[in-house]
């Protein structure tokens, strides 16, 4: 099979990344970015473990491939992390 070039964002960051046909969102997300919150449960889409945002949908990143994300936007729980944080830091230097 040949690889498939994708371009999305990723966690607010362009990627651009050449993938075989038949690779896993959240094999991607956890070999390749090394983002391990997007866990591998039930490998079928039910558990919810390897849920992630794209275009603002949940989805499970075990049942999603990766060229599948191409000219999407792609949130992980990572990135909710660190949006999560610069909000608490916004908030607390405005207060104080």
């Amino acid at each position: 099979m040949n690889d498939v070039s994708v371009q999305f964002t990723l966690n607010g960051a362009p990627k651009q990344a050449l993938v075989p046909p038949n690779l896993l969102l959240v094999d991607f997300l956890r070999d390749r970015e090394q983002l391990k919150g997007a866990k591998i449960g039930c490998s079928r889409g039910v558990c919810g473990a390897c849920t992630v945002l794209i275009d603002g949908v949940p989805v499970a990143a075990c049942s999603a491939f990766t060229f599948q994300v191409d000219g999407r936007s792609v949130l992980t729980v990572e990135g909710l992390a660190q949006g999560a944080e610069a909000t608490a830091a916004t908030g607390w230097s405005q207060r104080y």
